[in-house]
């Protein structure tokens, strides 16, 4: 085995709680330790209960390819580094990990026994000019896959498909951590095929906080000529990590099946996999809380990859919601689905009251909140367009989400309790 291939040791919070190591295949099998067994701690992953010791190469797979992103292009871009091990392939899991595994979603750190050191103890944390972080930003829009500026060996991974960055918010500025040191924001800059994005996702994310829901802090700020969404990280707290795992990982299927049309978890798997939570009822009602949402804003990328669980020794709870973007700016002509059935229906007009009820909803709590969510969703959303101005953020996208929402919420008044009668639907 060479030395590249070697057991890989993981972490939660500079504690290791288990090893990666590649069988005769090179598949990785994880293993916890016997002190985190013995000590009662949490289980890394739902789908790696602490029960068992030894967990099998496709649960492996699913939960830590689920800590890389999973577009093909970053993917590429991150094996191609010479930094920790050379270049290597994509496919590689062990030999990917190992190049930014250090600071990864949740608690979680995987590294080598030559990085264990740094990991655990060393780290430092360099301030960052504005002018720097515009040009990490500009880099990123024609080479995906996330570079340091000062510390290439500070890797960092972020999950998902939007190329997207990585700093630590100090006393003196963003910073670039390494090591021990986690970073604390996300920067999420605009994307060329979706002018308008970034705008779109802050105000459905204050939106949805003004309706009283759990979402992720975030603000637009401009690093020079580049606009950028500032994502707070709900996983990090007064500098600690928190352990967390998305849906996907939890039910120990792989990043690649997110959507429910590709085998991703649905609502009802979602639904049973907060049946673990330390509050099922209340999370559940969250759950029901995003889903309408979704649904009067047209969140077409609402997959099983953007909810997620923290974890720890005390209790499983939902995330507060992160990603949460309206499509309405980018139809145009094209009439998207939702990306999780709600009873049979993806499209949005299909939807009625008796498909909501498929999933064993509370009757009582589903009808309250969504006649309050329908009433109240315009009012929020501009709101929080009226904030964004007063703070020089302006983009015509915004008009389009208020106007088409506040059209949708609307019909969804007319419509949600209207049964469905034969094949035809409304327009």
């Amino acid at each position: 085995m060479s030395k590249a291939d070697a057991a890989l040791h993981v972490l939660i919070n500079g504690r290791r709680i288990g090893g990666l190591q590649p069988d005769k295949t090179g598949a990785l099998r994880f293993s916890y330790d016997g002190d985190w067994l013995a000590a009662g701690r949490h289980p890394l992953s739902l789908s790696m209960p602490v029960e068992r010791r030894d967990h099998g190469t496709e649960q492996t797979a699913a939960f830590f390819w689920g800590l890389l992103p999973d577009n093909a292009q970053i993917l590429e871009g991150i094996a191609r580094r010479s930094e920790r091990g050379g270049p290597c392939s994509p496919n590689s899991l062990a030999r990917m990990l190992a190049k930014v595994g250090m600071d990864c979603a949740g608690a979680v750190q995987v590294v080598r026994e030559e990085d264990l050191i740094e990991a655990v103890e060393g780290g430092e944390e360099v301030v960052l000019r504005d002018a720097q972080i515009a040009e990490a930003l500009r880099r990123l829009a024609i080479h995906p896959a996330p570079q340091r500026m000062v510390n290439r060996e500070g890797q960092f991974s972020l999950a998902g498909a939007q190329p997207k960055l990585a700093y630590r918010k100090t006393a003196s500025g963003w910073a670039e951590p390494s090591g021990r040191i986690p970073t604390t924001h996300i920067f999420k800059p605009a994307n060329p095929r979706f002018d308008g994005l970034v705008e779109t996702e802050h105000v459905c994310m204050a939106a949805a906080s003004r309706l009283g829901l759990q979402v992720a802090h975030s603000e637009i700020r401009y690093f020079e000529d580049v606009s950028v969404i500032v994502v707070e990280r709900y996983d990090r707290i007064e500098g600690r990590r928190i352990h967390q795992e998305d849906m996907c990982q939890a039910a120990g299927i792989r990043p690649g099946r997110k959507y429910e049309t590709d085998g991703g978890p649905g609502i009802d798997g979602i639904l049973t996999l907060l049946a673990a939570s330390s509050s099922p009822q209340e999370d559940h009602r969250r759950f029901v809380d995003a889903l309408i949402l979704n649904w009067l804003l047209l969140g077409t990328d609402a997959h099983a990859k953007n909810y997620s669980l923290l974890i720890t020794d005390r209790q499983i709870r939902l995330a507060p919601l992160y990603d949460i973007a309206s499509y309405y700016p980018f139809m145009g002509d094209h009439v998207p689905k939702l990306a999780m059935r709600i009873g049979r229906r993806r499209q949005q007009d299909h939807i009625r009251r008796q498909n909501w009820l498929q999933h064993g909803f509370k009757t009582d709590y589903l009808d309250e909140r969504m006649h309050e969510m329908i009433a109240q969703l315009p009012d929020a959303l501009a709101d929080a367009i009226r904030d964004c101005n007063a703070h020089g953020v302006r983009h015509p996208a915004l008009a389009i989400t208020l106007a088409k929402t506040g059209d949708f919420c609307k019909w969804a008044a007319a419509h949600y309790n209207l049964g469905l009668i034969g094949k035809d639907f409304p327009p």
